[in-house]
């Protein structure tokens, strides 16, 4: 079995002690982004005894190596769109968290996830939730399990770590995706997956202040969800804990039962109930996190973390990340499934017509995009939305997402009322601000280059010819397409 790695900024070791011991073959490794650990992965590979392959760029490896695996963990907000390059090759992913840093490409994640699964149906996902796998979490997990705290009514988890000396990438929140998708997303999926609440609305606060210098980045930050039956939960986190510390880490959970309450903390499990308070015999894992992975892989048991848990930890942090930039309390909104399903997939080649629509409520504000993709006499609609965003943004995630359901290279007619999206590619303007680093001819930084990065690869995949409508004019896909995002937008209110 092949594996590849993406990255080296997060928890690739999880997966290296199963691979040596599964003789797996780690043929390809490729550090997209400058901030990427080279130098210390190299010395973890001789470790275990691997000598990959060192490649340019991911596609190349991917294309060569097709390998079964692809282990990804670079900067933060790149995971998503590798993780899609992989899963559309049938490549299993590996992924470290949160695995999309926006909603809308937490939205397209999904799509891509659910449309190679039904190709590919021994594909797996998994999230890096390798913490759950330590013996005090296995032992809670076990216990709560097996009814011991009876119903489960409360929790509360808390993340704690130590600022240390942080890479650049920290100090910019559109790179890493803020302290709660990347701290508090492990105490989400552990009142999630462990006390198997299911939070239904996000409330969260964050602040700034003490954060070491690191620009954006929050230090500390306050969770409360509203779960299902009337159920709670409240998850901590800070990257505060002193320098002096004996751990680099401090994690506990609460969790609150009908019968009973159990603690963990210190690397110590704690029941109270009706015997008494007493400590529970810690008890070990029988397999790491990739190695259930590879066994599901092979036909084995499920892997505990799954890709929808993965996928909803992700989707609670960022709801309650918006919560925290609109101060607004938030629904927890599903992904946006199609409305309708094409009965006929485009085959390779064929001439495919997209219309497209973004819209924002205050700009920014609450957004939604909306798009309608015809082959034939068949339409598929699309749409999906973010809590904070702005207009353009979402006129962008139509068209990629459109694009994105498109699982042959197609012949494509795009249908747009925006001038913005239109003229920066027929213009060349959007190639241009790439070929300068994603500067503007005047120097100043090109906004949106998440999304034209995106959008430029799938145009180097679709022989895409754009067409501008103006907007509001009775154009029968365009209007339909415009209330596929306002609807999409009010979700997000």
């Amino acid at each position: 079995m092949k594996f590849v790695q993406i990255g080296a900024i997060g928890h690739y070791a999880y997966a290296l002690p199963t691979a040596k011991k599964y003789r797996m073959d780690l043929c390809g490794v490729c550090y997209p982004d400058p901030e990427d650990h080279a130098a210390r992965a190299t010395k973890s590979f001789e470790k275990f005894g691997f000598s990959p392959r060192v490649y340019e760029t991911v596609e190349e490896m991917l294309e060569r190596e097709k390998p079964d695996v692809a282990v990804i963990n670079t900067v933060m907000s790149e995971n998503g769109r590798y993780a899609e390059l992989a899963l559309g090759r049938g490549i299993s992913v590996f992924c470290e968290k949160p695995v999309a840093t926006t909603l809308a490409g937490l939205d397209r994640l999904e799509r891509v996830y659910a449309e190679a699964k039904r190709k590919y149906p021994s594909l797996v996902f998994c999230g890096m939730f390798g913490i759950d796998y330590l013996p005090h979490f296995e032992t809670a997990y076990r216990f709560v399990k097996a009814g011991g705290v009876g119903e489960v009514m409360l929790a509360h988890a808390q993340k704690s770590y130590r600022m240390g000396n942080r890479e650049k990438f920290y100090s910019d929140r559109e790179k890493y995706g803020g302290t709660i998708p990347w701290v508090a997303i492990h105490g989400i999926e552990w009142i999630t997956r462990i006390a198997g609440l299911k939070p239904i609305t996000a409330t969260a606060l964050g602040n700034t202040a003490y954060n070491g210098g690191n620009g954006t980045m929050e230090a500390s930050t306050m969770c409360m969800f509203g779960c299902e039956k009337g159920k709670m939960a409240s998850v901590s986190a800070d990257v505060m804990r002193p320098a002096t510390a004996p751990t680099h880490d401090d994690d506990r959970l609460r969790i609150v039962g009908s019968e009973g309450v159990l603690e963990v903390c210190d690397g110590r499990v704690t029941v109270i109930d009706n015997e008494g308070k007493r400590e529970l015999n810690i008890v070990q894992s029988e397999r790491e996190l990739f190695e259930e992975m590879i066994l599901e892989m092979r036909g084995g048991e499920k892997c505990r973390v799954s890709a929808e848990d993965s996928f909803f930890a992700t989707r609670v942090a960022l709801t309650a990340r918006e919560s925290q930039d609109t101060g607004k309390t938030l629904p927890i909104v599903p992904a946006a499934p199609a409305l309708a399903e094409t009965k006929k997939a485009p085959a390779k080649g064929a001439k495919v017509t997209l219309y497209t629509d973004g819209a924002c409520k205050g700009n920014p504000g609450p957004g939604g995009w909306g798009c309608v993709l015809v082959y034939g006499d068949n339409e598929k609609e699309l749409s999906g939305g973010e809590a904070k965003t702005t207009n353009n943004r979402m006129e962008l995630s139509a068209a990629i997402a459109g694009l994105s359901a498109l699982k042959t290279p197609c012949e494509v007619e795009l249908w747009s009322d925006s001038k913005y999206l239109v003229d920066a590619i027929t213009k060349g303007w959007a190639r241009s601000w790439k070929a300068k680093g994603w500067k503007k001819s005047d120097g100043k930084p090109a906004l949106n280059p998440d999304l034209w990065e995106r959008l430029l690869e799938l145009l180097a995949v679709h022989k895409v010819t754009f067409v501008w409508v103006k907007g509001h004019d009775g154009h029968e896909y365009n209007e339909r397409c415009d209330r596929l995002a306002v609807a999409a937008a009010e979700r997000y209110r």
